[in-house]
């Protein structure tokens, strides 16, 4: 039997399939590390705004405040930026994942089919040979021929 062209393609989309599962982890982890980086500037300006408000504070802690504020908020909106990107990769990455799961179907389908086809050639030639070994004619014992 020769060696089966279509396995080395199907180990490859396979490798290619698990590079892309990787890639997805990466990108799921770096999508949440950007939610909690906007979750904890979140909290940050709540946390910093309330004491801001208290009746006990005086100007300077007003202003202070307000210098600060500014400067979250850029970061809250970097983060966010961040955040958006990262859920935009998460997003490629799926449809890329499912084109290579795809690709892998395919390539297992045809080695399928490729291992049936041998089979029922391999299958007419063991045939043929019963065949051609049944059609000899055979002496029969005692024939004077």
């Amino acid at each position: 039997m020769s060696r089966d062209p279509l396995g080395p393609v199907l180990r490859l989309r396979r490798m290619a399939r698990d590079a892309t599962l990787r890639d997805l982890a990466a990108a799921l982890a770096q999508e949440a590390a950007c939610a909690q980086a906007v979750a904890r500037l979140e909290d940050a300006i709540a946390r910093e705004t309330e004491a801001a408000t208290a009746l006990t504070g005086d100007d300077s802690v007003v202003e202070a405040f307000g210098l600060w504020l500014r400067r979250a908020r850029h970061e809250l909106d970097g983060a966010g930026a961040a955040r958006e990107a990262a859920a935009g990769e998460v997003v490629l990455v799926r449809s890329v994942l499912a084109a290579a799961r795809a690709a892998v179907r395919a390539a297992e389908e045809l080695v399928a089919r490729h291992e049936a086809e041998q089979r029922a050639n391999e299958a007419r030639a063991e045939q043929r040979s019963l065949d051609e070994i049944a059609s000899v004619p055979t002496e029969e014992p005692g024939d004077p021929t």
